[in-house]
């Protein structure tokens, strides 16, 4: 299908904000907001963003990126949830036949906790679709590993005791930190896809533990029938793109657009 890309400048509390919307020939009435989060313009990571709104326009989807107040091209100096409204609010004013609005994010929970905040306010935020949200959830454990070390002062007198004497701060356990994902997804008061990545195509890994994890507290939770799970599985060899590397953003896409027609 053939599509084209539209350049917007919209308004959100005195702010200027610029967004994107890849447009199919004859948009469906389901459209796709991409909220990005910090410090994530509207390309996304490697250009996540860009080539999953390319490849859903393609299978008829009309798909809006923005930047955030305070990222990207945007004015401000930080966001909330007011951006993410009105960026819906443009997105149906720019494309009338979008009468639905899906909103995909980084897993993360402030990505849920807005999804749901903008839904429970606009009928039109139908659904919310989560990319990785395990490697979103072990980014700030990792951080220290990426950054270089920053010597800290040499703690002297009563500060070396009371260190000493404190026991180690641990951050929450896996299975703490599944069950609060599951019942923020839970909570969200429509349809929710979670696409896991979990390399699949390497074997058996601890990542395709917790997603099997996470899949039976939803389920235990009685809402599997709205809030589906899935594994971001290895492209088959005719999902290859040129020259033998995998399309993952093609097949990612084929995921959302049959998830997104299904209901």
């Amino acid at each position: 299908m053939n599509c084209d890309q539209r350049a917007i400048r919209f308004n959100c509390l005195g702010s200027s904000m610029i967004g994107i919307i890849d447009l199919p020939e004859r948009p469906l009435p389901r459209g796709v907001l991409v909220v990005a989060g910090q410090p994530d313009s509207r390309l996304g990571a490697q250009r996540q963003f860009a080539m999953l709104a390319r490849a859903l326009a393609r299978r008829g989807f009309a798909v809006m990126r923005f930047d955030r107040r305070g990222v990207g091209d945007s004015e401000g100096c930080d966001y909330n949830d007011s951006d993410v409204r009105a960026a819906v609010q443009e997105f149906c004013q720019q494309v009338p036949g979008v009468r639905e609005v899906v909103l995909l994010a980084p897993g993360s929970g402030s990505a849920i906790a807005t999804a749901s905040a903008c839904a429970r306010i606009d009928p039109r935020v139908r659904a919310l679709l989560l990319l990785d949200p395990r490697r979103r959830a072990n980014a700030a454990r990792t951080a220290h590993m990426l950054a270089p070390p920053v010597p800290a002062p040499a703690p002297i007198g009563a500060a070396l005791f009371w260190r000493r004497s404190q026991p180690p701060r641990r951050g929450p356990s896996s299975g703490a930190r599944l069950a609060g994902l599951a019942e923020q997804l839970c909570a969200f008061p429509g349809q929710v896809l979670v696409v896991a990545a979990t390399s699949a195509w390497a074997g058996p890994t601890p990542a395709q533990a917790e997603v099997r994890q996470l899949r039976a507290l939803v389920e235990r939770a009685g809402t599997s029938n709205r809030v589906q799970i899935i594994d971001d599985a290895a492209p088959a060899p005719a999902d290859r793109a040129a020259g033998g590397r995998l399309d993952g953003d093609a097949l990612r896409a084929a995921t959302c657009a049959s998830w997104m027609v299904s209901w």
